[in-house]
This record gives structure tokens, C-alpha cells and sequence, in this order.
């Protein structure tokens, strides 16, 4: 069985820390793995009583492009998942529901510490849309049909919004 033998942080950043990891693999040999260290998030499914789907069109600088997403944020220091999910609702869209976590999901374990709890968010009503958000977000609704063939186009490409919208989907079928 693989161990952690040693951890060293080489570069200390105020979103992330990259940390080489020195480990002991079952042959005895080590090995020196390079990972992201990032606070868990949470990332929301809102969907109306229409089937109605509401995404948030952001800049994303890695990718230097707008793309819709899930309403998604991190996770404040002494705040439970689904305190932070109520917050970034509110924040991102200017909305507030009834919430069901569905899943813990990693986006990329082989590389980011990051855990993202995913909740699907229904009987939506209108908030005051206010927060701490740093860039421009654009909320847009549309028919949860519409945002899966959007992912059947290539059209929305984020990993947890394309495993959001599915497991909404199924959801559904089971109402």
C-alpha cells in the first residue's frame, strides 16, 4: 500500500498550494508526485418547478474564455457545505431553495486535494443578489433539455456542470 512519506509546500499561493509529495510505493521504491492543495467548494444544480436550469455565464482566466457553469463557490472557514451552497445561491443568482446534496465529487484526484459538494436546489425563490464575487457573472436560465444538448454540442464543457445537469436529469425521470 502507497504512503506519504513526506510533504513539502513549494509554492503558497492566496487560492491554492502546490506540495511535493514524497511516497513510498508497495515496491519500496519512492516517488515525488507534485499536487494542488485547494479548500473544498460546493457547486449547485438549481432547477424549477418548469424544469428550468439556471447556469452562470464566467470568465475563466486558465482558459482565457466565458463559459457556462454551475453556480458554484468555496467553502468559508467554519461554514457547512450546504451553508455555503445557500450563500453562493444567493450571491451568484440571486436565488434560494430547498437543497439535496447528491454527491461528493473530485474533479482531477490525481492531482487537486479539492472536494466539491454537489446539491441539486428546487423550490427556488427570488433573493437579493449580493456577495463577495470578484468578476462578472451573468445568470441564465434555460429548459434543463436545452442545457444537456448543450453538453451533447460541446457547448458547456466543465466537468461538474456536465455531471450536475446528468444527475438532474435522472432525477427528474425519478419524479
Amino acid at each position: 500500500m502507497e504512503k506519504i512519506r513526506k510533504t513539502e509546500t513549494l509554492f503558497q499561493g492566496k487560492k491554492f498550494e502546490v506540495r511535493q509529495l514524497a511516497i513510498e510505493l508497495e515496491s519500496g521504491e519512492t516517488a515525488n508526485w507534485e499536487i494542488v492543495h485547494k479548500g473544498n467548494s460546493v457547486a449547485m444544480v438549481p432547477v424549477d418547478r418548469d424544469n428550468n436550469v439556471y447556469l452562470v455565464e464566467e470568465y475563466f482566466a486558465a482558459t482565457d474564455e466565458r463559459a457556462l457553469c454551475l453556480p458554484k463557490g468555496m467553502i468559508d472557514k467554519g461554514e457547512s457545505p450546504s451553508e455555503a451552497a445557500l450563500r453562493e445561491l444567493q450571491e451568484e443568482i440571486g436565488m434560494r431553495g430547498a437543497l439535496r446534496h447528491l454527491v461528493d465529487i473530485r474533479v482531477s484526484p490525481g492531482y487537486l486535494t479539492q472536494i466539491t459538494s454537489l446539491f441539486l436546489v428546487t423550490d427556488l425563490e427570488p433573493a437579493k443578489r449580493e456577495g463577495d464575487e470578484q468578476h462578472y457573472l451573468e445568470p441564465v436560465k434555460m429548459p434543463l433539455e436545452e442545457a444537456l444538448n448543450k453538453v451533447k454540442k460541446g457547448e458547456i464543457t466543465k466537468a461538474r456542470t456536465i455531471g450536475g445537469l446528468a444527475l438532474a436529469m435522472l432525477m427528474s425521470k425519478e419524479r
